[in-house]
């Protein structure tokens, strides 16, 4: 699931932790799953 936070918030939390992404100490990402067959079955 996605979290939405608001430009502000976003905005702060990159402020306070610039220098831990210049330095590549940390990253921000998200993941989404996406399920495209819903009957799939494995040969067996």
């Amino acid at each position: 699931m996605l979290h939405y936070r608001s430009g502000l918030l976003q905005m702060l939390d990159t402020l306070a932790f610039s220098g831990l992404f210049l330095a590549g100490f940390t990253e921000q990402k998200q993941t989404v799953d996406v399920e495209l067959y819903s009957d799939y079955k494995e040969d067996s």
